[in-house]
């Protein structure tokens, strides 16, 4: 019985050590051919040893599938939602709520999707901004070399609420600070949808309101100095200007980091207004 066992870990390890050997005669054989010398003894572990070698990369890869594939079974994103919302109080002084559940996927892209989610004020219980849905998917390869390129970005249901206060500040100037010390050379979008959104605004300087709804917005790939295709249409209520328009518009983004500008191609030509209706 103990001469058996040892007899099969020898036959094991035997193995093992065939796949190996074949395994660098094949590598051996591929670096000859595209190399500018040849690997001694290529040829004849890679013809010895295939079968071996070729079950061992099958074994190989079929762990490997195994584990990676348990690991994003047992990974649950929502375990991190208390991290995740202590982490944006400490940074902005906001309070998440994140109501809905996290997904996140792997393949082919990283892909991750919130239900509903809204953003206090600044150090404020108020609500600054409110989402039904969002989902982002980022391209793997850009990522692995430490560049983030979001292949699309779709928000649904948008609710933000902006307010210039007295002093002249907004409510969104340090959201604005934050997204400013980005590494615009790192960051590259090709497509941001946004569905049913809806802005409002309170001047408390000029003491007016106003605001968008039924907010659509199609935008093409963003990145420095990349004129990107824009649609977009929504409604203009602002009730102290007379204003009770529907606004269609299609034109070319520009941004420009270096300038520190942005530019819309031809708005005049895309750009069309209803005459405002009275109000009773």
């Amino acid at each position: 019985m103990r001469k058996a066992a040892v007899a099969d870990k020898l036959v094991s390890l035997s193995s093992v050590k065939c796949a190996m050997l074949g395994l660098i005669g094949m590598v051996g054989l591929l670096l000859s051919a595209i190399g500018p010398f040849k690997v001694p003894f290529a040829e004849t572990l890679a013809k010895t040893y295939y079968r071996q070698a070729i079950v061992g990369l099958l074994v190989m890869v079929t762990v490997i599938a195994g584990l990676v594939t348990a690991v994003v079974k047992l990974f649950d994103p929502n375990q991190f939602k208390d991290q995740l919302v202590r982490w944006v109080h400490e940074r902005t002084q906001r309070d998440l709520v994140l109501d809905g559940e996290l997904n996140v996927s792997y393949f082919p892209k990283l892909a991750l999707e919130s239900g509903k989610a809204s953003l206090s004020q600044r150090r404020s219980a108020r609500e600054f901004a409110s989402i039904e849905r969002a989902r982002v998917t980022i391209a793997w390869l850009p990522l692995l070399r430490g560049r983030l390129h979001i292949d699309s970005a779709e928000i649904e249901g948008l609710r933000a609420q902006l307010v210039r206060l007295k002093d002249g500040s907004t409510n969104v100037d340090d959201l604005a600070h934050d997204v400013a010390a980005i590494e615009s050379a790192h960051v590259d979008l090709d497509s941001l949808r946004l569905a049913g959104a809806s802005l409002q605004w309170n001047d408390e300087i000029a003491w007016q309101r106003g605001g968008l709804s039924e907010l659509q917005l199609e935008l093409g790939r963003l990145a420095d100095g990349v004129a990107s295709p824009l649609a977009a249409s929504a409604r203009v209520d602002a009730p102290a200007a007379g204003i009770d328009a529907r606004l269609q518009l299609k034109g070319r983004l520009l941004f420009d980091s270096a300038a520190g500008r942005i530019e819309l191609a031809r708005p005049s030509d895309a750009a069309h207004r209803r005459p405002a209706r009275p109000r009773f």
